[in-house]
C-alpha cells in the first residue's frame, strides 16, 4: 500500500496555503485516501476567495 504522506498523487484536492485537503463538493471526493488525510492533517480552514476557480456542482432537487 502506497503511503499517502509520501507526497504520492492522491487525487485529493488541497488547499495551497495549508496543504490540508479542501471540504468536498460532491459525494464522489468521499474516498479512503481522503479520510485518511483527512484523520492525519484535518480539514482546511483557511479563508479562500474569488481566487479558487473549483465549480460547485449544482444541486439536485430534494426527494423529500
Amino acid at each position: 500500500m502506497t503511503d499517502i504522506r509520501a507526497g504520492a498523487d492522491t487525487g485529493v484536492r488541497r488547499c495551497e496555503q495549508c496543504g490540508r485537503p479542501l471540504p468536498a463538493l460532491h459525494k464522489n471526493e468521499y474516498t479512503p485516501a481522503r479520510a485518511r488525510l483527512v484523520a492525519d492533517l484535518g480539514v482546511c480552514l483557511c479563508a479562500h476567495g474569488e481566487t479558487d476557480d473549483v465549480e460547485v456542482p449544482e444541486r439536485a432537487p430534494s426527494l423529500l
